[in-house]
């Protein structure tokens, strides 16, 4: 039984994500100043994801393994890094539903919808990143200042 609802979970999660991340990324505001806060927040994190993804990928090995408790540590690091890392929530929420920790296994599912608009425009911007370099030029040039 655990594992069919823990197979539903990951169903739930990975349609999800799929929804937003296919979607297109107009997550482009509508505020200029909300845009270039974007880019520079999503540019940080594109900083700190291949960090985040070792732990991240170290703890999917021992989840598959069936070392929940290590694999929750590494997934636990893997958002000390990028707190906005929803995979790594996803996978925590799972791990904390089967040790039956129902209330922590809901905030990690909080903790990752709340993330999932940036992590799509994170996941959308990691395969244009020639987009990032050019975003601050755009701004210098239209602020007068030179490139």
């Amino acid at each position: 039984m655990i594992h069919i609802l823990s197979l539903t979970i990951r169903t739930i999660a990975a349609l999800s994500l799929a929804l937003i991340l296919t979607s297109p990324l107009g997550a482009r505001p509508d505020n200029p100043d909300k845009a270039v806060t974007l880019e520079k927040d999503v540019a940080e994190a594109l900083s700190k994801l291949p960090s985040a993804e070792r732990r991240f990928a170290r703890g999917q090995e021992l989840f598959s393994s069936g070392d929940l408790d290590q694999a929750a540590r590494e997934f636990e690091a893997c958002l000390k890094i990028l707190p906005e890392h929803i995979y790594a929530s996803y996978y925590l929420a799972n791990i904390r539903y089967i040790q039956q920790d129902l209330s922590r296994s809901l905030e990690a599912i909080e903790n990752a919808e709340r993330h999932l608009d940036f992590m799509a425009a994170v996941s959308a911007l990691s395969k244009r990143p020639s987009s990032i370099r050019s975003r601050p030029r755009d701004a210098a040039t239209a602020s007068g200042g030179s490139s």
